[in-house]
């Protein structure tokens, strides 16, 4: 232990880190070479537009080009990506603007309306905790878990 010094240290751990990212870099970008200049489904932000439009990989034929899985399951990670990017722009720029509580709800349940694959999924709680720990950080105030709920309601209830 003593014979580590802080050069060492430091050097090793960029070279964990960059290998990490490195291997993640090419684990999501190994499928989607040539796909970036095509008319069908271009590409924005890593999924294509027909995800964004909820049409399935299957519909679009362009999961079958690319190697892509192709089901419901790839559908509703898609839509679980896209769900939590929206909600994350949307609570940022809400804590920017200082929106009130009533008006995070709302958005909240207007973005969770275009998603109704998410609201019967296991995924369900987790962007429940992300919407409370989100709106905690820039919003600065606190939902109750009986708020959380009506997320999902739509504002029914």
């Amino acid at each position: 232990m003593h014979a580590i010094s802080w050069n060492m240290y430091w050097v090793a751990t960029a070279a964990t880190v960059g290998s990490y990212y490195l291997i993640i870099y090419w684990l999501f970008f190994r499928g989607r070479k040539g796909r970036r200049g095509s008319k069908k489904g271009a590409t924005v932000s890593g999924l294509s537009t027909n995800a964004r439009a909820g049409l399935s990989d299957k519909e679009t034929g362009s999961a079958e080009r690319s190697g892509q899985p192709v089901g419901p399951e790839a559908m509703l990670q898609t839509q679980v990506h896209d769900m939590v990017d929206e909600l994350g722009a949307f609570l940022r720029q809400a804590g920017k603007e200082k929106i009130d509580k009533a008006g995070l709800i709302a958005g909240v349940q207007k973005i969770v309306k275009k998603y109704p694959l998410i609201k019967e999924s296991g995924f369900r709680e987790g962007i429940q905790n992300l919407v409370a720990v989100t709106v905690e950080e820039h919003c600065a105030c606190r939902l109750s878990a009986d708020e959380l709920r009506r997320i999902w309601d739509g504002g029914e209830a």
